[in-house]
């Protein structure tokens, strides 16, 4: 057990020394080449033209990368923006105003028609009506009474009307 802790030490080791041996590195040939010999800097690019210029354009990672993901992902999005403005807008759209337009021939049917046909048939009840319940309202309790008296009438006869009617035909028939 203590040689595998050991180990895995021993190797972060390694690995920490080789890391700072590769940083001193690049410092070294930074100052060697931007410091100490600038004409060397553009001596390795022009030999090493293939690997710098890949290095300058980061290995074309940016290029390839908006070629094959970022433009498709954009080709995408206007295709469904394109549905989505003009099918599902377009359904909604003409929805929206199928709705305004029967709400209009509804409501003018209802406000010229229905309205105006409650309307006209109160109005001529009223005219019709207004007279005899002027005629009626004398503050006399023996007019009120008799009133009362003519509306009990008329409502028997309403609901019992039919029976009364075969019960005077019956009489009739037998000859009373």
């Amino acid at each position: 057990m203590n040689d595998v802790v050991h180990s895995h030490t021993l190797t972060e080791w390694v690995f920490i020394i080789i890391s700072l041996l590769v940083a001193g590195l690049g410092i070294g040939l930074g100052v060697l080449f931007y410091l100490k010999k600038p004409m060397l800097a553009d001596i390795w690019a022009a030999r090493l033209r293939p690997l710098y210029l890949a290095s300058y354009n980061k290995f074309w990672v940016d290029e390839f990368f908006g070629l094959t993901v970022t433009r498709r992902v954009m080709d995408l999005s206007r295709a469904i923006f394109t549905i989505d403005s003009k099918v599902v807008d377009g359904v909604v759209n003409r929805s929206a105003w199928l709705t305004r337009l029967t709400s209009r021939a509804t409501g003018g049917t209802d406000q010229f028609l229905v309205d105006g046909l409650v309307n006209a048939i109160a109005a001529f009840i009223v005219r019709l009506m207004s007279p005899l319940f002027r005629a009626a309202q004398t503050g006399f309790a023996q007019n009120y009474a008799l009133i009362m008296v003519l509306g009990l009438v008329a409502a028997v006869a309403l609901f019992f009307g039919a029976d009364i009617a075969r019960m005077v035909k019956g009489i009739f028939a037998l000859g009373l």
